[in-house]
Order: C-alpha cells, then sequence, then structure tokens
C-alpha cells in the first residue's frame, strides 16, 4: 500500500485551511464597548482579537474544481484540541496534540454494507495516524494568526483597507500580498465591526503544494462564529474519539505506510543555499518554469532547496533517457517535485487479486457457471468451438465514442473506481450507443462489502476493480449528474433519488498474460480494467511514444482502462487510460508494449451481452463495401475505355519477351511470324 496516502487523504483538505493558521492568538474576554470597536482600528491585524476556543461554521470552496465543503469547527488552544466536521458531519476530522508523544489525527468515514441489517447498513469507520517531530499534530485553526503556513506570516503582515460591507455587514477589510519565489500571493479578510470581532470572509489567490496544484484559488465563508468555553468535564465531550469496536479500535494508517528512499534529505541543502550565493544554478530556469506551470508554492526556503533537489534528479533522468533515442518521450510534469510516498498517493490498487476465484474469461465459452461440476464442464468446453472471430489489427475504443476524457483521481487512492467506472462506460455504449458519465464517488462511498467477497473496499485506501463490478452487477451505478460531484474523500453512501446510470450482466477475468485472449475481450467486450506498474519514472513521466522500458516489471500497484491496442514503428502496444487527468501523459494516455508493466497479469472485463453490431465490425464492413465499389467503378472505367477504342488493331498480342526486351517492344505478333530468320 502506498506510504503516506491515507495522512494526506485524511486530512487533504485540513491542509488547506492551514494557509490560515495553525496556532490562535491569545485568548481575549469580553471587553471595550461597541463605540470602542466602531472606532478605526489599528494599522494591522493585530488590532482585532479573537477568542482561543471558538466554535464556527462555514463553507469551503475552490472554485477551480466546483467544490464547496461545508464544515464545523470546536477550537480550543488551551487543551491543544480541535474537531472539524465536513459536509454536515458524514466525515469527522480530529487533531489531538494532547495524546502521545507529538500528537494524533483520527478521521471518522461514513461505510456502507448491503449484508448488514436493512436499519443498520450505513456505519462507521475510523482511520488515525501518530504525528512526528517534524509533522506534529496541533489543535487546527481557521483564522489568520503569526506563524501561517506556508509561509511565515505575522499578523501585522495584513494591514487595514478601510471598510466594507459583506452581505449587509458592515465590517473591516485586511489585505495581505507577499511575493515568494518571485510568485504574487494575494489575501484579504472581512471581520464584523463587533466587539469581539467575528470572522466574514477570507479569499487567497495563490498556490497550493499539499493538493499537487489542483486549486489555485479558494475561499471561507464564515457562516456564524461563536466564543465558547470548552470543559473536557463535559458529557459527551465535543473532542472523545468513537471508539467502534467493530473497526479495531481504529485502523491505523502508519501500519500501511512504505518507507520513502529519502534521496531528497539525504542530499545537503547548504550546498544548494551555497551555490545560489555565488552563482546561478542551471536548474533554477527550468525549476522557475515549472512551479509557474504547475502554481507551485513552498512554505520556506528550506522545502524549495529539498523539492528542487528532486526536481533537479528527476530532470536529469528525463533528459538522459531522451537522448538514448528510445521508442518513448519522457516530460516534466506535476509530479516532478514529489517524492515517492507523495507520488504514490495518486494510486490505490490493493495488493493481489483480493479473493477472486478462478472465473476467467474463456474466448471457448464465457457463459460458464462455476460448482462442483466445474471441471468435468470445462473439459467440454475446450472442445467447443470459440464463439469469436478475428480481431481487428489495431483498436482504440476512443474513436468509436465509448471512452470519455480522462479525469484525475487526486491523492485519494481511488484509481480502482475509476478504472471501474470507465469499464461499465464503455460496455454501456457499446450496448446502448449511449455515453453516460457515471459516479466514481458512489463507488467510493458504497463498496465497502460486495457480493462473493469477504470483505469489499477500503475507499480511499484502495479497492478492487472486480469487487466494483460485483456491486454494480447487483444494483447498477448512478450517474455522476445525479449522485453527485467527485470529491476526493469518502462520503455517506447516497441510496434514493438516483438515476441509475449503467447495469451489467456480469463480468470476467481474463485469461492471465495472454495477449491473444486479452485482445478478444478488448474487442468483443469494450474497455477492460488492468493493474499496472507505475513505479518506473519512465512511466511517472512518460509523454508519448511507446514506452518500452524493460526494468517496468510485473509487480503492480495501480488500476488503469485498457482502451485499445495497435503497432507504432514496428512496436506492438496497449493504449492506456490514466486517471492522473489530461496533464499527464499523451492528454492522460499511455502506450505500453506488450509484455510490460503487468499489463496482461490481471485484466477484468464487463461481458457484452448487447445485440447491437460492434462499431469495428461495422467499420470493416463499411471498409470492404467501399473497396468492392471502387473496384467495380475501376472495372466498369476499363470496359468503357476499352469501348471507345474497340478496333481492329486493339486487339494485336505482344510476345512476353518482346515488352521485356526494349529492341523488340513494338514488334507485333503478324510480324515476327512473317519473319521466321528474326529468332
Amino acid at each position: 500500500m502506498p506510504h503516506g496516502r491515507a495522512i494526506w487523504v485524511c486530512f487533504m483538505i485540513i491542509g488547506l485551511l492551514k494557509y490560515i493558521g495553525t496556532t490562535p492568538v491569545e485568548k481575549q474576554t469580553q471587553g471595550g464597548s461597541k463605540s470602542k470597536q466602531e472606532e478605526k482600528p489599528g494599522p494591522d491585524l493585530r488590532s482585532l482579537h479573537f477568542p482561543a476556543e471558538y466554535h464556527a461554521t462555514g463553507v469551503l470552496s475552490l472554485p477551480t474544481s466546483n467544490i464547496n465543503e461545508p464544515f464545523e469547527v470546536w477550537h480550543s488552544q488551551a487543551y491543544d484540541k480541535s474537531r472539524i466536521d465536513y459536509y454536515h458531519g458524514e466525515v469527522k476530522t480530529f487533531q489531538r496534540g494532547d495524546l502521545g508523544r507529538n500528537g494524533m489525527f483520527f478521521k471518522i468515514i461514513p461505510k456502507f454494507s448491503y449484508k448488514r441489517h436493512r436499519n443498520d447498513r450505513h456505519f462507521l469507520g475510523c482511520w488515525k495516524r501518530y504525528g512526528s517531530k517534524s509533522r506534529k499534530a496541533k489543535a487546527q485553526s481557521v483564522l489568520p494568526c503569526n506563524t501561517a503556513w506556508p509561509f511565515k506570516s505575522r499578523l501585522e503582515d495584513f494591514k487595514y483597507e478601510g471598510d466594507a460591507v459583506i452581505n449587509g455587514t458592515k465590517c473591516t477589510k485586511w489585505s495581505y500580498n507577499v511575493t515568494i519565489f518571485e510568485r504574487n500571493n494575494s489575501y484579504l479578510f472581512y471581520a464584523t465591526k463587533t466587539d469581539p470581532p467575528k470572522p466574514v470572509y477570507f479569499e487567497m489567490n495563490g498556490y497550493d503544494t499539499l493538493l499537487v496544484s489542483y486549486y489555485d484559488k479558494y475561499t471561507i465563508h464564515y457562516h456564524s462564529f461563536e466564543e465558547w468555553d470548552y470543559d473536557p468535564d463535559d458529557d459527551p465531550d465535543v473532542f472523545e474519539i468513537p471508539h467502534l469496536h467493530h473497526d479495531k479500535w481504529c485502523w491505523n494508517i502508519d501500519k500501511r505506510s512504505r518507507d520513502s528512499d529519502g534521496a531528497s534529505m539525504s542530499l545537503n541543502p547548504m550546498g544548494e543555499f551555497a551555490m545560489l550565493h555565488h552563482v546561478e544554478d542551471p536548474v533554477d530556469k527550468d525549476f522557475h518554469n515549472f512551479r509557474k506551470k504547475h502554481k507551485r508554492d513552498y512554505k520556506d526556503k528550506l522545502e524549495h532547496q529539498q523539492r528542487k533537489h528532486i526536481f533537479r534528479h528527476n530532470l536529469r533522468y528525463i533528459r538522459s533517457m531522451n537522448m538514448k533515442g528510445n521508442s518513448y518521450h519522457l516530460t516534466v510534469n506535476h509530479f516532478a517535485d514529489l517524492t515517492n510516498e507523495e507520488f504514490d498517493n495518486h494510486k490505490g490498487l490493493m495488493p493481489g487479486d483480493g479473493g477472486y476465484g478462478s472465473r476467467d474469461f474463456d474466448d471457448a465459452y464465457d457463459d460458464q457457471v462455476y460448482d462442483d461440476d466445474a471441471v468435468e464442464r470445462r473439459e467440454k468446453i475446450k472442445k467447443k468451438k470459440s464463439r469469436y472471430g478475428h480481431v481487428p489489427v489495431e483498436l482504440d475504443w476512443r474513436k468509436y465514442g465509448a471512452v470519455l476524457p480522462p479525469k484525475g483521481q487526486g491523492t485519494c487512492g481511488s484509481c480502482w473506481a475509476f478504472a471501474a467506472a470507465g469499464a461499465v462506460e464503455g460496455a454501456n455504449y457499446i450496448q446502448t450507443g449511449k455515453l453516460i458519465d457515471v459516479s466514481e464517488q458512489q463507488l467510493l462511498d458504497c463498496t465497502w462489502a460486495t457480493p462473493g467477497a469477504t470483505h469489499g473496499n477500503n475507499g480511499c485506501l484502495g479497492g478492487w476493480t472486480w469487487k466494483a463490478f460485483s456491486w454494480i452487477k447487483k444494483f447498477g451505478i448512478a450517474t455522476a449528474d445525479s449522485y453527485g460531484a467527485y470529491r476526493g474523500q469518502e462520503g455517506y453512501c447516497k441510496t434514493e433519488g438516483l438515476k441509475v446510470g449503467a447495469r451489467i450482466h456480469s463480468y470476467r477475468r481474463v485469461k492471465r498474460y495472454n495477449k491473444e485472449a486479452l485482445k478478444k475481450a478488448l474487442a468483443y467486450h469494450g474497455p477492460a480494467t488492468i493493474s499496472i506498474n507505475a513505479n518506473p519514472k519512465t512511466l511517472k513521466f512518460y509523454s508519448r511514444g511507446v514506452l518500452d522500458d524493460i526494468t517496468c516489471n510485473n509487480k503492480t500497484d495501480h488500476a488503469v482502462l485498457l482502451v485499445g491496442y495497435g503497432t507504432e514503428n514496428g512496436v506492438p502496444y496497449w493504449l492506456i487510460k490514466n486517471s492522473w487527468s489530461h496533464n499527464w501523459g499523451d492528454n492522460g494516455f499511455i502506450k505500453i508494449r506488450h509484455g510490460l508493466c503487468g499489463v496482461e497479469k490481471r485484466p477484468f472485463v464487463v461481458l457484452n451481452k448487447g445485440q447491437r453490431p460492434l462499431p469495428w465490425k461495422l467499420e470493416e464492413k463499411a471498409n470492404k463495401e467501399k473497396e468492392t465499389l471502387l473496384k467495380k467503378k475501376l472495372r466498369e472505367q476499363m470496359m468503357a475505355n476499352a469501348a471507345k477504342y474497340n478496333t481492329k488493331d486493339d486487339y494485336k498480342i505482344v510476345r512476353k519477351d518482346a515488352i521485356e526486351d526494349p529492341d523488340f517492344r513494338d514488334i507485333e505478333d503478324d510480324e515476327y511470324l512473317d519473319d521466321v530468320d528474326l529468332w
């Protein structure tokens, strides 16, 4: 399981809130008069005094992703505790700096199992992770304050800009502009003119590294903000972590972590500082362009240098590989400054088959039902003639309209959901002629229990495509519009008011490491889910061409969608759709040479039971008819030309050897027959 995925998945939105502070100002007692507060405030934000213990609600908006997340916050600086709920309590997060040596993070998530009693199908799960010396768990504030992340700001940096009216409320306006590594970041903060003041609106135009540059702007609308006196003796305690016996008292995410290579941390960052003081670093321009294109900003110079170290090594690798004359080309993309463990957050395939049996796709007969007599029937099946005919020389389901544009899974390990949804979309198109966008979020929320399996999928911690198929076979899958937008984290499984976008009859695993069986499955049943090895840097920075890196072995950890195959410059390849957005690879796609990266290791296909003719067969038929018509027209034209010049001389015969010999090419039969001495 990828290292560190869950901690960032669990607290990805919390990280956004860190832009506006991690340590609140000191608690103030109510005092002063309203008339005093109506006076012009001081020159900077230090003149406003917010309580250190408070309860607040609001909406966190990320306009570039069309995400609006309602939140509720309880915060106590004195006890180093905070709790932030999202989506009206569907997801609960706890930041407990008072627990353990370096604090602890907790996340309570909704789960769903159709196998449980009807009144108990929705239940809760728990994740936890321990803080570390470098990343301690502390109480999380939602207010501007000193030492804010991602840069070390101060309250005096926010300057008073006058008064403004926000939604009918008279407010003080504060602004802050800062250039970090030649990049401008602007902040606007509004608070009521009351004593004590209340936050109203916060806006940032800047850049985020935690979510890998998906967002470049966010806003917080505070709906309510009240001073709150926290008493740890209260029952129930708002900061108490629910004890879920069925979840083995919270799943420790640390146990699923894998070690990072630590390459950037093992280098001496001071060497970078020294070099920059004396001579221009040759990688500076490339790194600057990278940060500008992918909207990167770092919290301080140390992180800047560490990220540049990672970028430098990746850039050297990319340029070195591109000089080798490979059949593929690499390029710098949005992964170029990530550590290995951060990159792992963009995968999500669970190891192994997840308990899948031996129900493989069989090109002789794929409707087989397996029971105690399976072995005997399988022997009979081998004698049956395959119901599949030939396959096209090349196939690309995109050109037939069966594939939607690539999407981005973010830092949630949900690749399995995107691959499964893509296969269902393709199968549904083949059967109905309609390409319907179905909901990956529903698979993330609802497949914690699946038919035919002891355990289901694990949300953002990973899953298996066949378990998603098993669930879809029983319940169908909703359209993306009716279920709601993809959120990048688990949510409450919706079961009412949904429009079913697609249903499937069945699914099968294709014969392992069998290229011909995989081609037949792809041609006759549509796009298939596969697992690949996403670890090689050649794949990480792929841009175009056919990837033929022989170091890309069959140790798979990432689910993707196989949409075609073909040959390029004599190299046979598989055409694959990824879930790393259109910014990666060749507009979100990649070509991988046969036999590499585990493509043939674990394919699954949704069976096509429709009666509609396959589009590639229709294309072949149309091409054949076009060729026949062309030949017919050519014959008619030749006959017309022959009829036009139909004279006696036109039928003179020329000897073959005379044609081949330039000295006799004009001698005709009646001429050389009269001159026997010529030969």
